[in-house]
């Protein structure tokens, strides 16, 4: 059997009648269905983009040539960006064309994973880019980029090295120029450097003077941009929404490293710290109290310190404020709570009490006795009942249980909250925990205000139930690990923090 020799030119003859556009239809047909690259090139350039016939050309043109591979990667990544999820498909493309020496395919699939917080893995494949590039726009790009991994990642030496590359030519590029005045504006790097533009003005001056005047002052961290971003727009909301605002004063919000800290941060559970390792924020922070938000982890306030994540909301952020300048929630607390183990000693809050609900006695002396107890007294009306005889208990020395009746609903009382509900003890059979309204509030539900009556309360006793300063938890901290000399030298920090002889000692004495 013999061939023809023109039959082993015969893909070199198709592909320079195709270029030089000089092929008939049947050749181009003939050379598609034998899928030749040059075929396959004009022929996607005549098929909607998206379409089944364009992905499958894509697809073949994909095994060989970067750019389709890319081409791919970008359509599947499209497909999912109202999801907010990682696409799988969009992933093997991105390594196709990462497989045929894309450069650009690296970019870009170390930005997917850097959205979605794979940020490790955006940072070891980074790692494999070129270490030069003549196409300035792509090394504006990925000097970015790099700058946002090692931020994430706590990386202060190579947030350094990366400062320090930056040529006058990359620091005209806007995505890179607006990076750096996020840079400043969060202190991310705080050494001097004449690369970085200057964005502190009057503005963080007058915030230090007006902090003086207010009732609480919380600086915030993260250890990522996007959560300083949202930590922005939380701030914002929380001025613009929340009644709460006018009592506290939030800064800018600030960088720390996430190697700077050590907490365990699971959303099943709250957000706890080794809050020893705050210390080293103290020349950076004028603000009585800090907040941290991670990514993820419950909501909550130790003392001095808030914790939250990303996902809280506006009403989560103003309801944990409202724990430091010192109301209690009215939803109920896990069992073994410190507050509802046993009747308080002393208020503690301005919202509610831990006291028992009988009494014996005088219906007036018991009155008195019980509204000496409650910090919301001075509201309640004299025509408000608070005490209901219980049956069958007439005579010199009647019983009465505590509790304003159903006709004065509307009215400051005192009413029973459902904070120590689930609370059992010796201690605890008698005791409840009693509030002044009987209506929800944002301590109860997030979905509920912050009441006009609990302002009163907070204007009226503005600084008798603040958390401490953040300088306790520091304390405390050291105190459980043995060193007793850096607690009582964070005490006395704290201690600077009050004017009240009272809080004063309790703070010294580590008793708060």
């Amino acid at each position: 059997m013999t061939l023809s020799s023109s039959t082993f030119f015969l893909d070199e003859y198709l592909d320079k009648v195709i270029v030089d556009d000089s092929h008939s239809e049947a050749q181009l047909n003939f050379a598609i269905k034998n899928k030749l690259v040059s075929a396959l090139n004009l022929a996607i350039t005549k098929t909607e983009y998206g379409s089944s016939d364009w992905l499958t050309i894509s697809k073949e043109l994909a095994k060989t040539q970067k750019n389709s591979a890319l081409a791919l990667a970008y359509w599947y990544q499209h497909q999912v960006e109202q999801d907010k999820q990682l696409s799988k498909q969009a992933i093997l493309w991105f390594e196709q064309a990462i497989r045929l020496k894309s450069s650009r395919a690296i970019l870009q699939l170390s930005q997917y994973y850097y959205q979605f917080d794979k940020v490790k893995k955006a940072r070891d494949l980074m790692l494999t880019l070129p270490d030069k590039f003549t196409d300035i726009d792509f090394q504006a790009k990925t000097k970015a980029l790099l700058l946002k991994i090692h931020i994430y990642l706590g990386e202060g030496s190579h947030i350094h090295e990366q400062l320090q590359s930056l040529s006058p030519e990359l620091l005209s590029y806007k995505e890179l120029n607006t990076l750096l005045h996020d840079i400043r504006r969060f202190d991310i790097y705080p050494d001097e450097n004449d690369i970085l533009p200057s964005v502190r003005s009057n503005k963080d001056h007058q915030h230090n003077n007006k902090i003086a005047n207010c009732i609480s002052s919380v600086q915030l961290f993260a250890t990522n941009l996007n959560n300083l971003k949202y930590l922005q727009s939380l701030i914002k909301g929380f001025k613009e929404q929340q009644t709460l605002a006018s009592f506290i004063c939030l800064p800018e919000p600030k960088y720390i490293s996430s190697k700077s800290i050590d907490c365990i941060a699971d959303k099943k559970r709250p957000i706890t710290c080794d809050e020893t390792l705050w210390k080293v924020v103290k020349d950076r922070v004028k603000t009585r109290h800090i907040g941290l938000m991670l990514n993820r982890g419950g909501a909550n306030v130790h003392l001095g310190i808030l914790y939250f994540d990303r996902q809280d909301d506006v009403n989560v952020f103003s309801h944990e404020l409202s724990h430091l300048l010192g109301f209690v929630d009215e939803y109920a607390l896990v069992k073994e709570h410190t507050i509802c183990q046993r009747a308080q000693i002393n208020t503690f809050a301005h919202n509610i009490a831990i006291i028992p609900d009988k009494y014996r006695g005088n219906r007036d002396s018991v009155r008195e006795k019980v509204l000496a107890s409650i910090p919301w007294a001075k509201l309640i009306k004299e025509e408000t009942r608070i005490l209901q005889l219980v049956e069958g208990e007439q005579g010199n020395n009647p019983l009465w249980e505590l509790g304003t009746p159903e006709q004065y609903i509307g009215e400051v009382g005192v009413f029973k909250a459902e904070t120590c509900q689930l609370s059992v003890s010796p201690f605890t059979d008698d005791i409840f925990a009693f509030k002044p309204l009987h209506e929800h509030t944002l301590l109860r539900s997030l979905s509920s205000q912050f009441p006009e009556t609990y302002l009163k309360l907070l204007k009226a006793k503005a600084s008798s139930y603040l958390m401490p300063s953040y300088y306790y938890n520091i304390a405390l901290g050291f105190y459980h690990k043995g060193d007793m000399s850096e607690a009582r030298l964070w005490l006395k920090l704290a201690a600077s923090w009050e004017t009240d002889i009272a809080r004063t000692e309790r703070i010294l004495t580590g008793s708060f």
